[in-house]
């Protein structure tokens, strides 16, 4: 619980924008404290929590929100863009699972055990994700003091929410050099290979297809900001 209090004061310190709001399930323990620790008028202004049926979570800070019980976990697994684990059973890793699936950021305090720990499926979210540094992956598993470990999630969702992921040495030497250094630019990847020799058949309509959509997009009015990438492969590439 002290680390997640930590992360309570640390968002409220951390200089987000409003349009930044955070979302607790309304359960007891590590959500109560993290709910509390919030300043009053932040809590106010950008805490929820979203309950299922009509029980109040009894929460001295934020506001609650109802949902139907046959639908709270679906909508859990939707409501957020960045999802910060702390513990968990496979309640907690259902939901991380679902909104990874979708696209969202699961960023999980590994040093609490549990879902976040690696347990419950959770295997694959426990290793370094490419949008983290190394730093800050070794933080959310270190043994150091709750609040070092508080300020390397909060320094880390801030920067997810931000739209400022972090890339490898590697890959932003290649995004500069694509032009895609700048936020407004998006890559489409081409990622085909060449099917099995018995299916030439198959083969040929592919590589007519690859001309097709070579030809469609060029067609397709697209603006400058958009720019294409292949593994420079033969055949459908």
């Amino acid at each position: 619980r002290g680390a997640a209090r930590a992360l309570g004061r640390g968002f409220c310190e951390a200089g987000l924008g409003p349009e930044v709001v955070f979302c607790t399930g309304g359960l007891e323990g590590i959500q109560r404290a993290f709910a509390e620790s919030f300043a009053p008028g932040d809590a106010a202004s950008r805490l929820w929590h979203l309950v299922s049926g009509e029980e109040a979570s009894g929460f001295a800070q934020g506001r609650d929100l109802y949902c139907d019980p046959s639908r709270h976990k679906e909508v859990r697994q939707q409501i957020g863009d960045v999802l910060v684990v702390v513990g968990g059973g496979k309640g907690g890793a259902s939901e991380a699972l679902g909104a990874e699936q979708r696209g969202a950021r699961v960023v999980p305090v590994i040093r609490a055990g549990g879902a976040a720990g690696g347990a419950h499926g959770m295997e694959a979210l426990v290793q370094r994700q490419l949008w983290a540094t190394p730093e800050e992956w070794e933080a959310l598993a270190g043994t150091g003091a709750a609040v070092d470990c508080a300020g390397a999630v909060v320094s880390l969702v801030k920067r997810l929410v931000e739209g400022r992921e972090a890339s490898s040495d590697a890959v932003s030497t290649l995004k500069e050099q694509m032009g895609l250094a700048d936020p407004r630019r998006r890559c489409v990847s081409i990622v085909a290979s060449a099917p099995p020799a018995e299916e030439d058949g198959a083969y040929e309509g592919l590589v007519e297809l690859a001309r097709a959509l070579g030809r469609g997009f060029c067609e397709a009015g697209l603006g400058p900001e958009v720019v294409f990438c292949t593994g420079g492969l033969e055949g459908i590439q």
